[in-house]
């Protein structure tokens, strides 16, 4: 029906002749019954029923349950003509803003993620792999959300010009499976990120992570097939006019479980190093730092949630273009946090260039805040980002320098044994075992260095340590002498195991500076 033979002074019975036997009784009860409008002629009609959206709603319901797609299209059409000289309700602006935010936003993290590791390592790892899909499928599933807004998404159902009809319900479709894939790619770089953190010897983690991985593929897979076979032929999926056509329950099966199950996984993803990270030895301060950095990652959870709340909401509705609009600003909201969240932690290096001076500044108001509350005693003790404090004044004659130690234990509870006598002497045999995460090895291992923790050794390298330590108390001296033998290993090498600077750094600020620390109170 041409909208042009539609004019001011049309009757309603010449109207109701325009338009499909099946929707007569619904424009009759929707229109003149409950809704009330006047049975004269089309400018009447169109000033009662144009300007209201509930009418408007009730009727395109009613025609969706009784005619066909082909006579829902004429019905579309004949609204087109009766109220075209009625303005348009539009939320195609907000499909608009969430897209391009998300291409920008996308395209920005992942582009500083990278410029991070070309200023540290100038190479790529598996999890960057990841993030680079999983970013480079977000900006593509925002692009086809800019492309649907552009033809009618963001309308009412009787407002999208009926020429886009099918073309939106195949972009619509192809949605739907990219949404799968960033979700599963997004996580499994955060998975991946949390394989090359976190030692290889905390079995019981990296089995889980690799256990979680295997799961994302596996249950993304099966989703992003269920998807695609959500109707068969899969043509009538677009195609409305196809008879016969079977579909899964898409609401029930691909909307609420997944929605279940992406909630779940991410609260597993956010728990998991959270028992590592505490039994790192590192201050709390520091502890809750890192927690929190990683706990942005709960955002994209509580986006999920609410994403699931409006997809309850709108699961049956008869106004699917505009009601959806929330659905998906949400979905693109979830799959642009969970990029964001695994692109955080390898901007660390980044961060740390930009502010340079940071470090310096809060070590130096450490400083003059202990100073302060110690001016008559010697200050020793762990300061920020593991260095030593400036000692003060003290009433006796004697001064602790810097201690030089050839060797040290790497082993987390190697504590040196400390007596009140003037001359200590520990003599040990330590077997070299299994690190564990410190502060300056998750350092290490954020900052993308691509070494181990230590220089290599062969298995079985024992080492013998044996340091002196001298004190005066007339004269305040310190003198350290330490002598490091080394056991030749299976194939008959022998091998001196001289921990990172760093390390030593980290290792002396522990529990060395605390045995210090009483020595000096005495």
């Amino acid at each position: 029906m041409a909208q042009s033979s539609i004019t001011p002074t049309t009757s309603v019975v010449s109207m109701l002749g325009m338009i499909p036997k099946c929707s007569v009784p619904c424009v009759m009860e929707d229109l003149f019954t409950s809704g009330g409008c006047p049975m004269t002629n089309a400018q009447d009609l169109a000033t009662c029923a144009c300007t209201n959206t509930t009418m408007q709603a009730e009727l395109s319901a009613c025609v969706q349950k009784s005619c066909g797609f082909l006579d829902q299209n004429q019905v579309v059409q004949f609204a087109d003509g009766l109220c075209a000289a009625f303005p348009i309700e539009s939320r195609v602006h907000e499909l608009k803003t969430a897209s391009i935010a998300t291409i920008i936003l996308a395209a920005l993290f992942l582009f500083l993620r990278l410029y991070s590791r070309w200023l540290k390592t100038r190479r790529l790892w598996s999890d960057d792999a990841y993030a680079i899909i999983a970013a480079a499928l977000l900006i593509t599933v925002s692009i086809i959300i800019l492309e649907m807004s552009l033809k009618g998404f963001g309308l009412h159902y009787w407002d999208v010009p009926t020429s886009n009809a099918v073309e939106l319900l195949k972009l619509f479709y192809v949605c739907q499976m990219l949404y799968v894939a960033v979700q599963v790619f997004s996580k499994v770089a955060i998975l991946a990120l949390y394989l090359r953190l976190f030692p290889d010897f905390i079995t019981w983690f990296r089995w889980s992570v690799r256990g979680m991985i295997t799961f994302m593929f596996v249950h993304g897979l099966a989703f992003f097939f269920l998807v695609i076979f959500q109707c068969w032929p899969i043509r009538s999926i677009w195609d409305k006019t196809v008879i016969d056509a079977k579909c899964l329950p898409v609401s029930a099966v691909i909307g609420f479980t997944g929605a279940a199950l992406s909630i779940v996984e991410d609260i597993i993803i956010l728990l998991l190093p959270l028992p590592l990270i505490w039994k790192l030895q590192m201050s709390t301060r520091k502890k809750i730092g890192v927690i929190l950095l990683i706990s942005v990652g709960s955002f994209a959870s509580i986006t999920s949630i609410v994403r699931l709340k409006f997809f309850v909401k709108y699961s049956n509705s008869y106004d699917s273009t505009w009601d959806n609009v929330d659905v998906i600003k949400w979905s693109l909201i979830e799959i642009l946090a969970a990029c964001i969240c695994g692109n955080l932690l390898p901007l660390r290096p980044l961060i740390e260039q930009a502010m340079p001076n940071f470090r310096s500044i809060y070590s130096w108001y450490s400083d003059r805040r202990s100073s302060r509350k110690s001016s008559d005693k010697a200050s020793w003790g762990l300061r920020s980002f593991g260095m030593f404090g400036r000692s003060g004044g003290s009433s006796k004659p004697r001064l602790i320098s810097t201690l030089h130690f050839s060797q040290i234990s790497l082993s987390p509870t190697s504590t040196p044994d400390w007596d009140r006598k003037h001359s200590i002497k520990s003599d040990q045999n330590t077997m070299i075992s299994p690190r564990t995460p410190t502060p300056a090895y998750f350092e290490k291992r954020l900052d993308d260095v691509d070494e181990d923790y230590v220089q290599d050794v062969p298995h079985g390298i024992i080492r013998k340590t044996s340091t002196t330590v001298l004190r005066s108390t007339q004269t305040g001296s310190t003198m350290v002498a330490s002598q490091t033998t080394t056991r030749p290993s299976r194939d008959g090498s022998e091998t001196d195991l001289v921990p990172p600077t760093r390390d030593r750094e980290h290792r002396i600020s522990g529990p060395w500076s605390r045995a210090l620390a009483v020595l000096d109170r005495r």
